[in-house]
């Protein structure tokens, strides 16, 4: 495996994904460079900055028409195999998320979208309950 950025350059883009992961035995190719927010990521064509799966997709499967996804059926963000990936909508995208338990849910469920709303107990737990906040 090659791990030097300056030792990849020139090489096809084909052949800088086969080497920067690493081939599991249940199947998934994890990639093992640069992660940015759960996903693998690579300078593509051009210098442009894309991430791992969504090269890995167009690279051995084909052009990803606009608007949709890159969608893995393993449910591992770092997995570059593409028997593993498909195109779908967002709406898939977030159906399979919910039906997978992969989806925010219970009392702090967006507290992080309205931080005005969610307080800390003495105990350090969050809370969401005017009544908790006022106690403390």
């Amino acid at each position: 495996m090659v791990n030097n950025s300056a030792a990849l350059r020139g090489i096809p883009l084909r052949d800088r994904l086969l080497a920067q992961c690493d081939k599991r035995e249940d199947g998934c190719w994890i990639w093992n460079r640069t992660i940015v927010q759960r996903y693998g990521q690579l300078r593509g064509r051009g210098a442009k900055l894309v991430r791992a799966h969504r090269a890995s997709y167009e690279t051995f499967v084909g052009e990803i028409p606009d608007g949709l996804c890159v969608l893995h059926s393993c449910d591992r963000p770092l997995c570059i195999n593409p028997d593993h990936l498909r195109v779908g909508t967002r709406a898939e995208n977030m159906a399979e998320a919910a039906q997978r338990g992969r989806t925010a849910r219970g009392r702090l469920h967006g507290f992080h979208l309205h931080p005005g709303s969610v307080g800390r107990r003495p105990n350090g737990r969050f809370t969401n309950s005017k009544a908790d906040q006022e106690a403390t």
